[in-house]
C-alpha cells in the first residue's frame, strides 16, 4: 500500500495527464475520444445518405468533393444509453401554437420507441447498428 502523501501526488500527476490529454483530443470534453462523426443529407430522410466518419478530415474531404450537398454534421455519441444492448429513438409528437401572447402546447398521447436492429459496436458502422429510423 501507498502512504498518503505518495497517493496525493499520484492523483495530481492522473489529473495533470487527463488535463493534458485534452489539448490533444478536445472531442473528449463531448464524448469520448474516438473523433467519430457522423454526416446527413440536409435533403433526405429515413436515414438515407447518413454517413459516419472516424476521421474529421475524411469528413471534410467528402463535404469537399460534393459542393452542391447540404450536410449536417454532428459529433457522434460514442456512449450511447442503450437498450438490451441497442440504439434506440423515442417518437413523441406535439403541436405548439402561438396566437398574440398565447403559447399553446399539445402532446398527444402515445408515443414509441424504434430500435437499431443489431447490438451497438463502435467498431462496425454498419447503418443497422447506429440508425433506428433505417427503413
Amino acid at each position: 500500500m501507498l502512504p498518503g502523501y505518495e497517493i496525493l501526488s499520484l492523483v495530481a500527476q492522473v489529473k495533470k495527464l487527463v488535463l493534458e490529454a485534452t489539448k490533444h483530443f478536445p472531442d473528449m470534453k463531448i464524448d469520448g475520444v474516438r473523433n467519430v462523426w457522423i454526416l446527413k443529407p440536409g435533403n433526405r430522410c429515413r436515414g438515407l445518405g447518413i454517413q459516419i466518419f472516424n476521421d474529421d478530415r475524411k469528413l471534410l474531404e467528402f463535404v469537399d468533393a460534393n459542393p452542391d450537398q447540404k450536410y449536417v454534421a454532428q459529433k457522434y455519441i460514442e456512449k450511447p444509453l442503450l437498450i438490451h444492448s441497442t440504439k434506440f429513438d423515442i417518437r413523441q409528437y406535439f403541436l405548439v401554437t402561438f396566437t398574440g401572447n398565447n403559447l399553446r402546447v399539445w402532446m398527444f398521447r402515445d408515443c414509441y420507441l424504434r430500435f437499431s436492429s443489431r447490438e451497438f459496436n463502435l467498431d462496425d458502422y454498419n447503418e443497422s447498428i447506429h440508425l433506428t429510423n433505417y427503413s
